[in-house]
């Protein structure tokens, strides 16, 4: 690509407001970390994992958010970031001294996991920019994409599962009991409640569906970039399935948290702390803010690929 469409790139102002936050995310969890060990501490005379696996969790936060912010080996740090938040999914799913309910388990480790897809996609859809600069053009690289997209799809299908009215469908009655009760009371009349949870069930199953099925079905080969100019079927379909897909998870997670997820009286009622809780808030806002910049890098991309093959021509 050439410099001269190099230096028409445009990103728009949210984009780069969330980049910025992003950038410095793994900040704010290292701090909401050891909030949380506080927390325990009150109950518990020894920490809850390994002191040795909380400085390390706390050293990779640190520098991969001083990576990103200042923009020195952005990737590397992006990939550091990523490898530790599926390591705090497994933390949360299989460490035997987190001794929570089987539901919260999954619920915060599917967060983590969701958040790691999400840095995924934005490492396939091109490096995650200096905080001072976007200016470089995204390039993709369709395995990290795919398996971003993988990752979010099964928290998306979960989620619609445990959002189903129990008497529709019932999948894990005990867990999608305690999932739908988290609602805050105001909307808790029980019409109300079922419509929300039914439109949640929609919205990410639906999901799901969209970020999967083109890989499924459309066998685009991992070699084939996944946003260009190239308008064979198998692109174009990843492409607006992956549009879609984002446009109805950003839905959910955004009704997710409003509705249920900061309801932190319930939470912290049924076993779960305060700061382990804003840890989970903090996964939302990455899955969010991620899919959004991603949309924007993958867009811009799009649009000054098309503008260097219209001037070649």
């Amino acid at each position: 690509m050439n410099k001269e469409a190099r230096l028409s790139v445009h990103y728009p102002l949210i984009t780069r407001f969330l980049h910025w936050i992003l950038a410095r995310i793994a900040l704010v969890q290292t701090v909401t970390l050891f909030l949380w060990l506080a927390e325990r501490a009150r109950n518990e005379t020894e920490p809850p994992l390994h002191p040795w696996l909380i400085y390390l969790h706390a050293f990779v936060g640190l520098v991969g958010s001083t990576g990103l912010s200042a923009g020195l080996l952005p990737r590397v740090a992006l990939y550091a970031l990523t490898v530790l938040q599926l390591h705090t999914s497994y933390i949360y799913a299989f460490h035997s001294r987190l001794i929570y309910s089987r539901w919260l388990r999954m619920r915060f480790a599917l967060r983590s996991l969701a958040a790691s897809g999400v840095y995924l996609r934005m490492l396939g859809a091109g490096t995650i920019l200096s905080s001072d600069t976007l200016s470089s053009v995204p390039s993709v690289e369709y395995g990290l994409y795919a398996l971003g997209v993988t990752l979010i799809s099964a928290f998306s299908a979960v989620s619609g599962l445990l959002h189903f009215p129990t008497g529709l469908v019932t999948i894990d009655h005990e867990s999608q009991l305690l999932e739908q009760s988290s609602i805050w009371p105001v909307f808790a009349h029980s019409y109300l409640n079922a419509c929300i949870s039914g439109a949640l069930a929609v919205l990410f199953l639906s999901a799901s569906l969209a970020y999967s099925a083109p890989l499924l079905l459309a066998g685009t080969k991992h070699s084939e970039p996944v946003c260009t100019t190239d308008t064979s079927r198998s692109s174009f379909i990843l492409e607006k399935a992956s549009r879609l897909g984002d446009r109805f998870i950003m839905t959910g997670v955004i009704s997710l948290t409003l509705v249920y997820d900061t309801h932190l009286s319930y939470w912290i009622s049924i076993g779960s702390e305060f700061w382990l809780q804003i840890r989970l808030l903090i996964d939302n806002f990455i899955i969010v803010s991620g899919i959004l910049i991603t949309s924007d890098l993958l867009k811009e991309s799009q649009r000054i690929r098309a503008t260097g093959s219209a001037k070649e021509k």
